[in-house]
């Protein structure tokens, strides 16, 4: 005969599922998946663990180790899977593109600074944009038009998040400077299409 004893883990796991559960989905208010998958799976192995669980000791009329601890099973997993979140979140990869520069018309209302158009040279139609005096001078020094730009992109569970210019040929990048990043007349893949 099962007691509120013997059904109380298995009881535990089913709740424990349905919070994480809505905790996941809280996390849509965010915008935001990653948590949605990491805490929304949890819950369903909550769920499912704890319903398996409570039918066996409903149906046997006892408590198994498995029925006995699933609640700590499913516990010990949250700790677990923040680890892989937080290991598989914000992961940076650095990746440099050569590219080709000129100096772009002056944008009403934009800086007062030089802008420079630099365009990525095997995804022609790509290119970001800067307004330096000081990065155009440091190019214009250079002996070619052609310069390598070194990025650094985020990831999160290896989807791109966002990726920052770092570094223009030897010269750090400014946050000052800071542009635009577009496409004109090109369908073909982007420059960071390996994390899209």
């Amino acid at each position: 005969m099962t007691t509120p004893a013997t059904e109380g883990p298995a009881r535990f796991a089913i709740w424990l599922g349905l919070a994480l559960i809505v905790l996941g989905g809280l996390s849509l208010l965010a915008v935001t998946y990653s948590p949605l998958l990491l805490f929304g799976t949890i819950g369903v192995v909550g769920l499912v663990a704890g319903g398996t669980a409570l039918a066996r000791v409903r149906i046997y009329g006892r408590a198994g180790w498995w029925e006995r601890n699933v609640g700590t099973v499913v516990v010990a997993l949250v700790p677990i899977a923040l680890l892989l979140f937080a290991a598989m979140t914000g992961v940076e990869h650095e990746v440099v593109h050569e590219m080709t520069w000129e100096v772009g018309p002056p944008v009403p209302h934009q800086s007062k600074q030089k802008r420079v158009i630099l365009h990525f040279t095997r995804y022609p139609g790509y290119y970001i944009e800067m307004y330096s005096d000081e990065l155009l001078s440091y190019l214009e020094s250079q002996p070619t038009r052609k310069t390598h730009v070194t990025f650094v992109v985020t990831t999160d569970f290896g989807r791109m998040r966002g990726f920052r210019e770092v570094a223009i040929g030897d010269r750090a990048v400014d946050p000052s400077w800071a542009g635009g990043y577009g496409a004109v007349n090109y369908s073909g893949p982007s420059p960071f299409h390996e994390w899209e």
